[in-house]
């Protein structure tokens, strides 16, 4: 008789991985199905995530956030390779247009982490809604961690 008093055959299922995670966030290729981070608006944005590229052709990671009406905001990412080559992934920040927006790297970035902000302190988003896309060479296989700042003021 079983656990739950029901008698009969039990099996168990198990599967062999390579060790490796699929992509969780396979679907996000497009800026149509960028992941939503969220909106800064009253509140400041700070979000983390942690994602693969690379895998199985999945060359391009879309992401979404968003400055709320009323509300304008500095803006600072950081990204590292916790699996992978940092060289083989590409970042660039989009308005909702699919405009590629200024951007550079600041002095703290080392081989591992690369730290971006807006090109001057005076810089800041206006409300609207933006992309983070990260692409890689092809065959690259990269685990990266990055960390979204958006300060409203």
């Amino acid at each position: 008789e079983g656990e739950f008093g029901i008698t009969g055959t039990y099996f168990t299922l198990e599967q062999a991985t390579n060790g490796r995670p699929s992509d969780p966030n396979g679907g996000n290729n497009t800026s149509g199905q960028a992941l939503n981070l969220g909106t800064a608006g009253a509140a400041s944005l700070s979000v983390s995530r942690t994602d693969l590229i690379g895998v199985s052709q999945d060359t391009i990671d879309y992401y979404r956030f968003s400055v709320a009406s009323g509300y304008e905001s500095e803006f600072r990412i950081v990204y590292e390779a916790s699996q992978g080559n940092l060289a083989n992934l590409n970042f660039v920040l989009e308005d909702a247009s699919g405009n590629s927006i200024s951007i550079v790297e600041s002095g703290v970035s080392s081989s591992t982490t690369k730290i971006f902000t807006l090109p001057t302190l005076s810089s800041r988003l206006d409300e609207g809604t933006y992309y983070l896309k990260f692409t890689s060479s092809a065959a690259a296989n990269l685990e990266y961690n990055f960390t979204l700042f958006a300060t409203t003021n």
